[in-house]
């Protein structure tokens, strides 16, 4: 028999390190408390998830339902910035402005350096907005840090999703491969 778990639609590696999405789950056990899945994925049949990727996409998830409750309002991006800024990075983030506005087809925010400034395209859905948004705020945290204008000056081109965005990309929550693009699905 067949059951609905809640690592459908996580993603998981193979030995090669290549990335799977988990399309349907064929079996599910307990053993010693620890939950072990036996899954169905894309391209290479059956799977054996860790339990630990399992606890740690849960617990994932556990928190985004609290930071959901703490917003209240998702249309306030305002309230939004503050409670994603005191889960992931402990009210730190300094920024100058946030703004709603149309961004056209070209991209769903931007996050300029010079300015303080982050731009969240205003037709994006309420749980699109908020990945967008955490999207941005890495970039903030990146600049934050290292200083994309200085990298910039050093090494001749500002590396906006390179290693260090996406290390910090995974720490906030986003699994699996990170691309340029990601954010407009981490909580959907």
């Amino acid at each position: 028999m067949d059951y609905i778990c809640s690592v459908v639609g996580f993603k998981c590696w193979n030995s090669q390190r290549r990335s799977y999405i988990i399309r349907k789950c064929i079996h599910k056990c307990v053993k010693r408390e620890m939950w072990c899945y036996i899954i169905q994925v894309e391209e290479v049949g059956e799977y054996m998830i860790s339990s630990r990727s399992v606890r740690w996409h849960r617990k994932m998830k556990e928190g985004d339902r609290r930071m959901f409750s703490k917003i209240g309002d998702m249309s306030n991006i305002y309230r939004m910035y503050d409670v994603m800024n005191d889960r992931w990075w402990g009210g730190e983030l300094e920024l100058k402005h946030l703004e709603l506005v149309d961004c056209g087809r070209v991209a769903d925010g931007w996050y300029i350096p010079e300015e303080s400034r982050i731009k969240i395209d205003e037709g994006l859905g309420l749980l699109c907005r908020a990945g967008v948004l955490l999207h941005e705020l890495c970039h903030l945290s990146v600049d934050m840090e290292y200083g994309y204008l200085e990298m910039g000056e050093r090494l001749g081109r500002i590396p906006w999703h390179g290693r260090l965005w996406k290390e910090e990309m995974g720490r906030v929550g986003f699994a699996g491969r990170i691309y340029s693009t990601s954010g407009n699905d981490r909580f959907s």
